[in-house]
């Protein structure tokens, strides 16, 4: 079964501060997860996705709840930054649809970010 993977605008930025506070550096949480230090640095930079057993580790390790990886705001992207516009209207449709629908609606975004991601390597 294929690990659940997690990402969306805003998600590296608290990842980076959640870090930062914790006093790790890239290098240390990188050995800690078995990761590379390039892969904590794409997970910060909202280049590649989480999954969520290393999303868990890190809640543990920087002691946050994992909710608060998971609660995006709108101050958590550049507002400057052009890539985040569809971002923030597709965040806002999805927030705003019936909960019933959710789930699905994540399924599928979940699906497209693999297969783009397996065909941008």
């Amino acid at each position: 079964m294929r690990s659940v993977k997690i990402g969306f605008p805003g998600l590296g930025a608290r990842l980076k501060y959640a870090r930062s506070s914790a006093n790790y550096s890239q290098e240390g949480i990188a050995e800690l997860l078995g990761v590379s230090r390039v892969t904590v640095h794409r997970w910060e930079h909202d280049q590649r996705t989480v999954s969520k057993d290393h999303l868990a580790h890190m809640s543990e390790r920087y002691g946050k709840p994992m909710r608060w990886f998971l609660a995006f705001e709108e101050g958590d992207v550049d507002p400057l930054d052009g890539r985040y516009d569809t971002a923030r209207r597709i965040y806002r449709r999805i927030s705003e649809m019936p909960e019933r629908y959710r789930a699905m609606v994540e399924r599928v975004v979940d699906e497209m970010a693999v297969g783009l991601n397996g065909t941008e390597e």
